[in-house]
């Protein structure tokens, strides 16, 4: 009836995600409802992490317009928020093409050194993608491969990729992925 990126369907999730939250008993009453952004539309692997990690952590992220949030957690979405943000960055990351960043928000965490320069240096802030947390929240699934590559959706057509692909015996799994699964994450 409506796509799955469509603003019913997004809104539905949404408030399907805080309703099973309130009458969770594992969140409630500890739980902390926080206006939150992340990439929904057009999502890849890591922006659609933010509401399925906070929540293990006692945080319920309601999905908000850029301009209304406290928070911006996983992905590349530095360059998205207003230049006048002042909530928390936790984990974010940038494409390092932005043309203003959000230099008066609370900086908890940044995916990494690039980032935390051109954020002008914060002092105290931790270092690593919070996508790295997903290895204490899935099961880790049975061991099948040798070797796992788990490239950006960006690569699925660099060189490197291609060579990967063409040699004997290697089976490719078609890890971009566009929408978070559990049986998915198992796989990374």
């Amino acid at each position: 009836m409506f796509e799955y990126n469509s603003r019913v369907r997004r809104v539905m999730r949404v408030a399907s995600r805080v309703a099973g939250y309130q009458f969770s008993g594992d969140l409630r009453p500890r739980c902390t409802v926080v206006d939150t952004w992340w990439r929904s539309k057009d999502p890849n692997f890591g922006d659609l992490l933010t509401p399925f990690i906070l929540p293990r952590y006692g945080i319920v992220p309601v999905l908000r317009a850029p301009d209304d949030v406290e928070l911006a957690g996983v992905g590349s979405i530095l360059g998205v928020l207003p230049e006048d943000f002042t909530g928390v960055i936790w984990g974010t990351g940038s494409f390092g093409d932005e043309a203003t960043l959000p230099m008066d928000a609370k900086v908890l965490a940044l995916r990494g050194r690039l980032t935390w320069e051109k954020m002008g240096r914060p002092e105290g802030v931790a270092f690593g993608d919070p996508g790295l947390l997903m290895r204490e929240l899935v099961p880790a699934s049975e061991k099948k491969w040798k070797l796992g590559v788990a490239a950006h959706i960006t690569h699925r057509d660099r060189s490197l990729m291609k060579r990967l692909r063409a040699i004997e015996g290697v089976k490719d799994r078609g890890c971009f992925i566009s929408c978070v699964r559990v049986r998915s994450l198992t796989e990374v």
